[in-house]
């Protein structure tokens, strides 16, 4: 026979299912602007019924309920999307680096103006063809003579305005390198944190969360991609190497060239081989800088 205090026991566990449903909420609202925050959601089930099923069970109604608890606590994320995400962050990071070295292009080729090398190169040319009319004329060749060194002094300008460029595109990409991984040694740290609260019996949603930030800004910089491990934790590749591969990380090192001297080669470390860059803001500049 059920006591008497089943009803009580119900609306106890009833306040606190729904109380704990309204922490999430409230939690929801409280990260409504924080970057990378994916809204959660309590799911409600009944709780095992009264009485276990049993041939010695006195004959009745039937089982009768118990009331309710939070099964879990379920993160609203598409594993697709998130993909799909992750993919165009290193789509994004290249073509935003793209545009900004070719304004910078632009502005140092001074295009279209009449100051530019194709302006000085259309008047050497037009030059040129006074000169195959007259090439007696000492006045034509002076003009031929002034327009020729005024395209090279444009020219020369041009190159002493991209060869700063193409130095600071190669510091920018030891400063990156750095930044890599950096964010490496964070997502192994979060992968770490993740299968211990999985092997706990936990949802660590906040910390999938926090990983989706890096990962995306990791894709952002080199065009990684990202292969599911066991226990939640997740690989992080480049060029089909990984970066990242459950809890442990490799480092990627910025080098000088050999073959190019005062310019940076990027490599892995425990072996020097070259980092093939799947997109993202490293291979932009690497095309950009060569």
């Amino acid at each position: 026979m059920r006591s008497a205090f089943s009803g009580l026991e119900i609306a106890r566990r009833s306040l606190a299912a729904h109380q704990l449903a309204l922490n999430v909420t409230g939690h929801n609202i409280a990260n409504a602007n924080t970057p990378g925050y994916t809204r959660q959601t309590a799911l409600l089930r009944a709780t095992s019924p009264y009485t276990v099923p049993g041939k010695v069970n006195p004959h009745g109604a039937g089982q009768i309920g118990t009331g309710v608890e939070v099964a879990a606590i379920r993160r609203t994320s598409d594993q697709f999307v998130q993909a799909e995400i992750v993919k165009e962050a290193g789509n994004t990071g290249y073509w935003q680096a793209h545009r900004q070295v070719l304004r910078q292009i632009e502005v140092a080729l001074m295009e279209p103006s009449d100051s530019g090398v194709q302006a000085a190169f259309e008047r050497y040319w037009a030059a040129l063809q006074e000169l195959h009319k007259s090439p007696d004329s000492h006045a034509v060749r002076s003009v031929l003579i002034e327009e020729a060194r005024s395209l090279t002094d444009t020219i020369r300008y041009v190159r002493s305005q991209l060869l700063p460029l193409q130095r600071e595109l190669d510091q920018g990409m030891r400063r990156t390198v750095d930044r890599i991984n950096t964010l490496a040694e964070q997502i192994a740290a979060i992968n770490r944190q993740i299968a211990h609260a999985q092997s706990m019996g936990h949802q660590p949603n906040d910390l999938f969360d926090q990983r989706d930030v890096l990962v995306a800004e990791v894709s952002r910089l080199t065009g990684a991609t990202v292969a599911p491990r066991q226990n939640g934790m997740i690989a992080v590749l480049i060029g089909g190497v990984s970066l990242v591969d459950g809890a442990y990380a490799r480092t990627i090192a910025a080098l000088d060239d050999p073959g190019r001297p005062g310019f940076t080669r990027i490599v892995w470390q425990d072996t020097e081989t070259r980092v093939q860059w799947n997109g993202g803001e490293m291979r932009s500049n690497e095309e950009a800088r060569d």
